[in-house]
């Protein structure tokens, strides 16, 4: 599904990098949590969003968070490495 959100904040202190993958949490006007993740060798989505600046607005594909991200880091909307992100 695509939405549009308005990031104001960053939250878990900005890009955090696993193992596998990379996420940058960001904190929307209505206080969602929306994670957008990429890969060590993608990270245009999260690029993108950190070159806007904040406050920005995004236009993304997202999904549904895994249920641990839900109970250990209340994420709201997952946005995938390989979704379309535009910044407005």
């Amino acid at each position: 599904m695509t939405r549009t959100f308005d990031v104001v904040a960053y939250d878990e202190g900005g890009v955090q990098r696993g193992q596998k993958a990379l996420r940058l949490v960001c904190l929307t006007k209505t206080q969602e949590k929306m994670a957008v993740w990429g890969t060590w060798y993608d990270t245009a989505n999260i690029d993108a969003v950190l070159a806007a600046g904040l406050p920005c607005r995004v236009e993304c594909e997202t999904g549904r968070p895994h249920e641990w991200a839900v109970e250990n880091y209340g994420h709201d909307y997952w946005v995938a490495q390989d979704a379309v992100l535009r910044v407005l």
